[in-house]
């Protein structure tokens, strides 16, 4: 309600004043808005309203009064939602934290903090123990040489024949003078003749 918007229900003489209801979600009265049940001789009215809030500047008036006194006025009844405005909310601290000052600034200082690798995928489950049958090995490798331009010339390779030397099988490795692991034919935790080639099983053993 604004502009002096006005609800009346007023009674002359000795009639009494009217009854006014209203059910609504917000009752908003502005700039001289009123809602009256007044009488002049007779009782005031009934003003009854319902809402979830009721907001009205001062010069806007509900009243169910009468010009005969004050015991022949009405009722103004408001009924609003029995809820605390307040419920819900939860108190902030007077000091805001500065998350700068939660960051330890000594790199130096240890903290509690730790890294672990635990189950399948190449690392034991303890620094001091092996790896597992279930965990997967990986072996070093050599990095893959970038592919040179397609201008460059390549060099012929020797066709191989059928002196080449046969393929022995590996039974263990060592690391070369550069750090690789090497495959070598021989078992690296032994000494002895056991160095030299096997005789393959083919070939009879020469006495």
């Amino acid at each position: 309600m604004r502009h002096n918007s006005n609800i009346r229900t007023e009674a002359r003489g000795t009639a009494d004043g009217g009854n006014i209801t209203i059910n609504t979600g917000n009752l908003v009265a502005l700039e001289d808005s009123n809602i009256t049940a007044n009488a002049e001789k007779g009782f005031g009215g009934r003003i009854s309203i319902t809402a979830q809030g009721i907001f009205r500047s001062p010069d806007s008036d509900i009243t169910a009064t009468s010009e005969a006194g004050p015991q022949f006025s009405g009722i103004v009844q408001f009924n609003t939602p029995e809820t605390d405005p307040s419920q819900g909310l939860f108190e902030l601290p007077e000091t805001v934290i500065d998350p700068a000052q939660q960051i330890a600034q000594n790199p130096c200082l240890r903290g509690g903090g730790e890294f672990t690798i635990t189950g399948r995928g190449g690392f034991p489950s303890n620094p001091n123990k092996i790896l597992s049958s279930d965990n997967v090995r990986v072996d070093l490798v050599k990095p893959v040489a970038s592919k040179v331009n397609s201008t460059s010339t390549t060099k012929s390779q020797p066709s191989t024949s059928a002196t080449d030397k046969p393929i022995v099988p590996a039974r263990g490795w060592i690391f070369n003078e550069k750090g690789e692991v090497t495959l070598v034919a021989y078992d690296p935790t032994k000494t002895g003749v056991q160095r030299s080639s096997p005789t393959p099983a083919s070939c009879a053993a020469v006495r």
